[in-house]
């Protein structure tokens, strides 16, 4: 996937920062930092409704002080700015309690000490806001107070930043991703070659994902899959039945959502029960 920075407005029906993004959901809409950056990386994943922003873009859903803390959100952090990393800023606006709301942006540009960011700015302090906007700065100048109170780092949440994984881990990754998006089981031999390239190239969680979202099998089925459906899915491809009752099914479902297990440790788990090893002839 090639990235095309943003240096002009999207439009304010565009579905990324509107229909699909939670902030615009619960009435939060730009202008808002967190709504313009949560849009940006689902348009940058190229999300395609809002189940599908929910599962894939994973960021936090709180004000923007609270994105460079919250590491369920599972992406890497660091100094370093690259293109499609979310930017973190101390801000300077405060809570009724006194806190900072924070503020995040989006990298669109790095050249040479040249770091040129896109952002939306929320209305406060009697001011207007502003839809959209681009700055370029140095990096000594974006962790001055001065500007949003400071850097904090880089929340590295589309920049392709190569994983080093586990082979169990990939496998839990391959067997997720053919239950999730095509609901069906995986023949042995693709789990093995898809795990090997996964360890072998460093390919992204996000890359491998795409690979399916792109597949033509995946546009032959439904749009994003809830995570009840996601379930029943794995229970269909691995057990060949759906969940005897509504408990086991909500059992898996509740993990999901409470943020205890993520989609591949439950088809994994589901996956290597032993009545999933009989109903594939596995001793």
């Amino acid at each position: 996937m090639s990235f095309t920075p943003r240096l002009t407005a999207p439009d304010r029906d565009n579905p990324y920062y509107t229909k699909y993004s939670p902030y615009w959901q619960a009435g939060k809409g730009m202008p808002n930092c967190t709504a313009y950056s949560w849009g940006r990386i689902a348009e940058l994943k190229q999300v395609t409704s809002y189940q599908d922003s929910l599962d894939r873009v994973h960021l936090c859903r709180s004000n923007a002080r609270k994105w460079w803390d919250y590491t369920d959100d599972g992406y890497q952090r660091g100094q370093d700015p690259a293109p499609g990393a979310v930017a973190v800023f101390q801000g300077i606006a405060r809570t009724p309690q006194g806190d900072t709301y924070g503020h995040v942006m989006i990298v669109e540009q790095v050249e040479g000490d040249a770091i040129t960011l896109s952002g939306s700015d929320a209305a406060v302090d009697g001011s207007s806001g502003r839809y959209f906007y681009v700055d370029t700065l140095t990096i000594d100048e974006l962790r001055d107070p001065s500007y949003h109170g400071g850097l904090l780092g880089f929340i590295y949440a589309y920049t392709e930043v190569k994983e080093s994984m586990s082979e169990l881990d990939a496998k839990k990754l391959v067997v997720c991703d053919y239950a999730q998006y095509l609901g069906r089981m995986p023949a042995q031999s693709d789990i093995d070659a898809d795990t090997q390239n996964i360890v072998n190239t460093g390919i992204s969680t996000e890359q491998y994902d795409y690979s399916f979202l792109v597949s033509q099998e995946y546009h032959d089925r439904s749009g994003a899959l809830a995570a009840q459906d996601f379930v029943t899915r794995c229970y269909r491809a691995f057990l060949g039945r759906f969940p005897e009752s509504e408990d086991a099914l909500m059992y898996y479902v509740g993990r999901i959502i409470d943020g205890s297990a993520r989609y591949r440790d439950i088809a994994w788990e589901i996956y290597q029960s032993e009545e999933a090893k009989h109903y594939r002839g596995v001793s």
